[in-house]
Parts: structure tokens; sequence; C-alpha cells
């Protein structure tokens, strides 16, 4: 459910999770029981997350070699002296 929620496009919820792994057309009640059944902590789905991307990274990238990450921050508020549209 965490990979579906982090690859989802648009709103991040339940619906877009199941669809972004294919499983639009399966039974979706064993994700709505796992998100309703107990408080989730943020830290701890985090942590998880990062370390099963990190697990997956190294089994796929050769010691030395380089990640490209590219990130879309079009959405995110400008600041500085030398852009004209900076509040």
């Amino acid at each position: 459910m965490l990979l579906g929620l982090l690859i989802a496009s648009g709103r991040r919820t339940l619906t877009p999770s199941i669809a972004a792994r294919g499983r639009q057309f399966a039974s979706w009640a064993p994700d709505f029981l796992a998100s309703s059944r107990a408080p989730w902590l943020v830290a701890g789905l985090l942590d998880a997350g990062v370390d099963a991307t990190i697990d997956t990274l190294d089994s796929i990238c050769p010691n030395g070699s380089y990640l490209l990450v590219a990130v879309d921050d079009t959405g995110l508020p400008k600041s500085g002296k030398a852009i004209k549209s900076a509040r």
C-alpha cells in the first residue's frame, strides 16, 4: 500500500494507491481493512519505506554507480533577490 501512495498521481488517497499498483479490478477489502484497523504512526511508516527503498536500490545499483533523481518544485513558493516573481 505504501508503494502505491508514493507512486500514485493526483491526490494521495487509498483509491489512487490501489490503481497505481494495478489492483483496481481486484478486491479492495484488504487495503481498506489495513488502513482502518490500527492507528498509524507516520514515523514508523517512513522508516519502513526508507529501509525498503535503500534495500531495493542496493540490489539494483552496483557499488559506485550514480542515482539520478528529478524533483518538480514548481508548486513551492520561490524566494530570493534574483527571482522577479519571488515573494
